[in-house]
């Protein structure tokens, strides 16, 4: 956007997550980037929910009299949702409006979801199985950046898909620690909310872990367990904060890095590096987190299904009489 901006290089795509999620609405949103982009009228609508984006979409092209050129989906079932919107787009008027398809997609998955199933698409964007193949080199590590605060409001991203939603607000990492047989050992990480008072070096009171994948697999760490917080901040106000940094001594950057995977490393139990059938290391959540993250994106839910039953049983009012 930048060079679009500075040196006319064509601008061409869509918005990120962070753009709508800064903002106070979907709709806030999608009125900025009508108005100060029209000629990129390519909407993401997956943020909180498909069909709810899309109608928001199309109510903002109406209103600021600009084409509805496109959607994309970033998550979520691509094959049903790209069917189910392309019938909203299609009564709405918009026939000739596009729906493109991104989310960790490879050949084999575009060719599945539109030659076998002919699922209504007409563009397709790959990112990692781009740079690598996931069959030939190994996997590729899926890392999912969002924006979780703006303005003193903690955001989230809401997602059908477990791996592309986010937690809600600014988050730390406790990481415990217990001796192993050679040396101290990584026992677990939680997920907490930054600035909980958990104390210094050694809980302060009893932490409620959940993992994400299992929310039943309770794991309660007692006061007075060792831990660390891995996480350190790199960056204030656009200024490094590490010596290292500022000093743009690229030789020590690397060496701090490489002795910190060393150690890491030697601290993991044996059966985390395991070649075959390796144990899972699973970070926790933090549970009054998740009942944060619970109550946030059941009322999201709750208002698009209002929204949804309103229009249903209002338009079967309107034919009833």
């Amino acid at each position: 956007m930048y060079a679009g901006r500075v040196y006319g290089v064509p601008t061409v795509g869509t918005m990120a997550h962070a753009f709508i999620m800064v903002r106070e609405s979907e709709i806030e949103a999608f009125t900025d980037w009508a108005t100060n982009m029209p000629h990129l009228g390519v909407f993401l609508v997956d943020t909180y929910d498909s069909e709810e984006g899309v109608k928001t979409a199309i109510k903002v092209c109406k209103a600021n009299d600009i084409k509805l050129r496109g959607i994309r989906l970033d998550s979520g079932d691509v094959d049903y949702l790209s069917r189910k919107l392309r019938k909203m787009l299609d009564a709405a008027g918009y026939k000739e409006t596009a729906i493109m398809a991104s989310d960790s997609l490879s050949v084999p998955a575009i060719y599945q979801i539109y030659q076998v199933k002919e699922a209504p698409l007409n563009s397709f964007a790959v990112g990692g199985n781009y740079v690598a193949r996931r069959q030939d080199m190994g996997g590729t590590t899926t890392a999912v950046m969002k924006t979780a605060q703006s303005d003193g409001r903690d955001l989230m991203k809401i997602s059908n898909s477990p791996d592309k939603a986010t937690l809600l607000g600014v988050q730390d990492i406790l990481r415990y620690i217990e001796k192993g047989p050679d040396g101290p050992r990584y026992a677990g990480d939680t997920i907490i909310p930054y600035g909980l008072d958990v104390g210094e070096g050694r809980l302060s009171r009893e932490i409620i872990s959940i993992p994400r994948r299992s929310p039943n697999g309770l794991k309660p760490f007692p006061r007075g367990v060792e831990f660390y917080c891995p996480i350190v901040p790199i960056m204030r106000d656009g200024r490094h904060l590490l010596p290292e940094f500022q000093a743009q001594d690229a030789r020590a950057v690397l060496q701090k890095a490489r002795n910190r995977f060393f150690q890491s490393m030697s601290r993991l139990d044996p059966a985390h590096k395991a070649i075959i059938s390796p144990r899972l290391y699973i970070a926790g959540v933090e549970a009054e987190l998740v009942d944060q993250q619970t109550k946030r994106v059941r009322q999201h839910m709750l208002n698009a299904q209002r929204r949804r039953q309103q229009a249903r049983f209002t338009h079967q009012n309107q034919q009833g009489d």
